[in-house]
């Protein structure tokens, strides 16, 4: 996007007015106690990924966690850029700028300047395919949360089912219901979301590259196809793009166009220590005791031992637990 398309005025997140926040701050502590007895038979163990994924969404865009002071230095006016979880395939905003990067990445380093199809649909643009390679699995803009009933209406396409009450665009969760349909989907750190097979896999890539320097022709004539040359195409190689271009990419504002005089703001530090952090948000009023979220004690089950005698005179057996 080109800077004199940017008009707008950057504004920091507020990630705490989403619906999908305020949900997972209620209830994922109560999910994590209940996942065993309720969840595990019919979506497996738990794993520690989710958990890790979860917290650290919950601590995106939070200023007491950290944040980036940026300044312009002509007017010196600034404000604080908090620092972001980074987590993909879940936070809506740090996986809207992975959607972005590889959209450039497939355009500019790996697609051909060719029609793309596939099987049930045509892809309207290069770009474009990303968005649908690994949208994410739900829309913040369709959930609405219920902090009183702790339920969740999540309303999409209207779908045709018999069993379930006919047409309808929406489904009712109970709030644990909700975060275990949602989090199912984290993928483990370092897994590979998306694989390139055929013309753009890592051996078709390689082999073409080898024929480039043996000087070997690399498209084959054929009075059966359309043959595309492609064989002069030479990718731009352009690294992925930062969070600045990502937001003027997503947002179509430039975080670091001063808003007052209309010159580039720089940042001039970034601030991670607890105390420091305080002392900076607390002379700026920005600081907000945390308040700890009432929620029930969880439930124990009372367990009674009974010993075993088996007729076996010098051997004591263990007890055993019977619930």
């Amino acid at each position: 996007m080109d800077g004199q398309n940017i008009t707008g005025v950057y504004h920091p997140r507020e990630p705490k007015t989403s619906p999908l926040w305020h949900l997972l701050n209620d209830h994922f502590e109560t999910f994590e106690q209940d996942y065993d007895e309720k969840f595990v038979r019919e979506y497996g163990f738990y794993r520690q990924v989710i958990s890790d994924v979860v917290r650290g969404y919950l601590k995106c865009g939070d200023l007491t966690e950290g944040f980036a002071r940026v300044r312009c230095p002509d007017c010196h006016h600034g404000y604080l850029l908090a620092f972001s979880c980074r987590g993909r395939w879940f936070c809506p905003s740090c996986h809207a700028k992975k959607v972005v990067q590889l959209g450039q990445h497939l355009r500019d380093n790996l697609l051909y300047p060719v029609p793309h199809r596939q099987y049930v649909f045509s892809i309207p643009g290069r770009e474009a395919l990303s968005q649908y390679i690994i949208r994410n699995t739900f829309a913040v803009s369709k959930i609405t949360y219920n902090e009183e009933s702790g339920t969740v209406i999540y309303r999409s396409k209207m779908q045709h089912r018999k069993s379930k009450g006919g047409k309808k665009n929406f489904q009712v969760f109970k709030a644990e219901e909700f975060i275990v349909a949602i989090t199912q989907h984290i993928p483990e750190k370092s897994f590979q979301l998306v694989r390139y097979y055929g013309w753009y896999s890592n051996r078709a890539r390689g082999d073409r590259e080898k024929q480039k320097q043996q000087n070997k022709p690399v498209i084959k004539e054929s009075s059966i196809f359309e043959i595309i040359d492609v064989s002069d195409y030479r990718p731009k190689r352009i690294p992925s793009p930062k969070w600045r271009e990502c937001i003027k990419k997503v947002w179509e504002v430039d975080p670091l166009l001063c808003p007052k005089c209309g010159s580039e703001m720089r940042i001039i530090s970034f601030i991670t220590g607890n105390k420091v952090i305080r002392k900076i948000l607390e002379h700026l009023e920005l600081w907000e005791e945390r308040q700890p979220v009432e929620r029930a004690p969880p439930m124990i089950k009372e367990r009674r031992y009974e010993p075993i005698d088996d007729g076996w005179p010098s051997y004591e057996e263990s007890a055993i637990s019977v619930n």
